[in-house]
């Protein structure tokens, strides 16, 4: 597991609250191009010209791969981080109820990858 880029990632998420959305992996909106934790990290790797060509419509198996790899993660490691499915049930309940109220879930999703980065689940 890759703590520095994980990290970087979180940031990112923080400093980015209305581009979060663990729904996707790229999303193009008003305020730019929303990502969850696959995407992200993703982005963060990309040079600016990669930036300019990426195809947010790409596959589903492209991000997470790429994610993963980035990452340094397993595949479980992976499932565990990038899937809201495979979340603890208190970060899932958060991240449910805030998107719900219309709220950003960056902060849910930072502390998600806190819990993570600690404990490996």
């Amino acid at each position: 597991m890759n703590i520095e880029k994980l990290t970087q990632v979180r940031d990112t998420i923080l400093r980015n609250p209305k581009l979060v959305d663990m729904d996707c992996y790229f999303m193009q909106t008003e305020c730019g191009t929303a990502a969850c934790i696959a995407g992200w990290a993703t982005w963060l790797a990309l040079t600016k010209s990669e930036r300019e060509e990426i195809d947010t419509y790409g596959s589903h198996e492209s991000y997470y791969f790429a994610g993963k790899s980035i990452l340094g993660l397993t595949d479980k490691q992976a499932d565990k981080l990038f899937y809201l499915s495979d979340w603890p049930v208190s970060f899932l309940v958060d991240y449910i109820k805030c998107v719900n109220r219309g709220n950003s879930p960056a902060k849910i999703v930072a502390a998600r990858i806190d819990h993570f980065r600690k404990t490996g689940k």
